[in-house]
């Protein structure tokens, strides 16, 4: 990622600004120096602390690949900010081309998958510059992930649990006969 950061800063003509949320101290990393002039640290933040991030921000950026739906990528997609990056299996049910990101596949080798990637999230910010990617549309695509609707599913399945008559034992499997 701190690759693809130099390499948008450096397409853009240095318009381009790292916004990093989270608790680990780049600097761990030595890629991080190229990226440090133009990267603002947030440290960790509450919900509103990354509400009020992604206010001022264009594209959410996932960094870190280690969980399954990130809640990173959830925040971005709810505050109407579409996600550009690697494409991951469990994010097409919420990055749809053309209305909440762009996603791309991995290549060979890490010049030509930053290649690639800087070249996706550069298609994704000229869609938002021609009015493209509408902020609504981005948030109504995850809403089927909020908290609202998930634990309205999980409590009314407790519900049905509740009011429900204690289940028939299993039947036994009846033998097939050949011939």
């Amino acid at each position: 990622m701190f690759r693809t950061a130099k390499a948008l800063h450096d397409a853009l003509g240095g318009q381009f600004e790292f916004h990093y949320c989270g608790p680990e101290d780049p600097h761990r990393f030595p890629e991080f120096a190229a990226i440090e002039p133009f990267t603002v640290r947030h440290g960790t933040l509450m919900p509103a602390g990354v509400a009020a991030v992604m206010r001022k921000v264009h594209i959410g950026l996932l960094v870190s690949h280690f969980e399954g739906m990130p809640c990173f990528l959830l925040e971005c997609l709810a505050s109407g900010r579409p996600f550009g990056g690697l494409r991951f299996p469990q994010f097409e049910q919420v990055v749809e081309p053309g209305v909440s990101g762009r996603m791309c596949g991995r290549a060979d080798n890490d010049t030509e998958t930053t290649a690639r990637v800087t070249e996706t999230i550069l298609g994704l910010w000229d869609e938002i510059k021609q009015g493209q990617i509408d902020p609504m549309a981005v948030h109504e695509k995850i809403q089927p992930f909020s908290v609202n609707r998930q634990m309205g599913r999980l409590f009314q399945a407790h519900r049905e649990l509740a009011n429900a008559t204690p289940a028939e034992p299993p039947r036994q499997p009846q033998e097939q006969r050949a011939g």
